[in-house]
């Protein structure tokens, strides 16, 4: 059986469908083998190569005694038939279930909302001529209460786990995100001003235990990413081509992982958390308001 000139591509149920002795198809890495014939002359292995049928034999052919065996690959390129398809039907369930969620979240956080106060609310609030600016007051005070920024911060920690721990599956999650984020900018603007009673603001120094979250998060993204990448079947044939063990090929994962997270460490201690401009000006405004304090005290005094 000559290799076809230009490679067919097949999908992992159709190697799956060929696991019969009429048919009998085997992986090593993306290259897809019909092996079909050689099971016919050799009836005797016809149970232990038909229990490979299907899958990778790529360990069998590494190990003794085809490891760095040219006769081993001479005899498996005859019956090569075609390249392995990439799977990207996990990638379409990721993009739809991203877009499906971001959708529901805009709906459920504005246009709700803006249904219920167009149609519910507003009918019921009273206007007065004379004094407009006392109805605005009044008028708003029929609003419900802003539900804090609970929800948003799981929204915002959702988001990153989209981007960050899947973003080497579905590259175009950064793109989507983004979209997402310059419209939720607005949307979020129109609610907290036009759908809500204006919120009091809390005194907090930061984001408190969603800052340890979202770190946490960006060091199991490190971890994730590197191994879906090792577990792509293109990238793990290109380093059977090169050469590599599939024990070779494990050890540059973790090497890979180590690198990644001691440069994130290194540069998380580098970067300072607040910019050198800011805190300057943050030092300036405090020291003014001090001065201006001690200024204000210092008047009854001289009086």
């Amino acid at each position: 059986m000559s290799p076809p000139a230009s490679p067919r591509f097949f999908t992992h149920r159709e190697v799956a469908c060929h696991c019969t002795k009429d048919s009998c198809w085997v992986l090593q890495g993306t290259r897809v083998y019909d092996v079909t014939a050689f099971l016919r002359m050799h009836p005797g292995g016809e149970a232990l190569i038909l229990r490979r049928s299907g899958k990778d034999v790529s360990q069998e052919l590494e190990g003794p005694p085809h490891r760095h065996s040219e006769n081993a690959r001479r005899w498996m390129e005859q019956y090569y038939i075609g390249e392995l398809e990439t799977d990207t039907e996990q990638a379409q369930r990721l993009a739809s279930l991203l877009i499906v969620t971001q959708l529901v979240n805009q709906v459920t956080e504005v246009v709700i909302p803006f249904l219920v106060d167009r149609f519910i609310s507003a009918p019921h609030r009273t206007e007065h001529k004379d004094d407009p600016q006392e109805d605005k007051f009044r008028n708003q005070s029929t609003l419900p209460a802003f539900p804090g920024l609970f929800a948003e911060y799981i929204e915002l920690l959702v988001q990153f786990g989209y981007l960050s721990l899947f973003s080497c599956v579905y590259p175009l999650t950064a793109v989507l995100l983004l979209i997402n984020n310059l419209t939720e900018i607005r949307s979020d603007a129109y609610k907290m001003c036009k759908l809500f009673r204006k919120p009091f603001s809390s005194p907090v120094a930061n984001m408190g235990v969603w800052q340890i979250a979202f770190e946490v998060l960006s060091f199991v993204s490190v971890v994730s990413n590197c191994w879906l990448l090792l577990l792509s079947p293109w990238l793990q044939a290109r380093f059977q081509e090169g050469g590599m063990s599939s024990t070779n090929i494990l050890l540059l994962a973790v090497l890979a992982e180590h690198v990644l997270i001691l440069v994130k460490v290194i540069l998380a201690v580098l970067i300072p958390d607040e910019p050198d401009w800011i805190r300057k000006k943050r030092e300036h405004i405090e020291y003014t308001s001090m001065q201006a304090l001690r200024q204000q005290k210092l008047q009854p005094e001289e009086s």
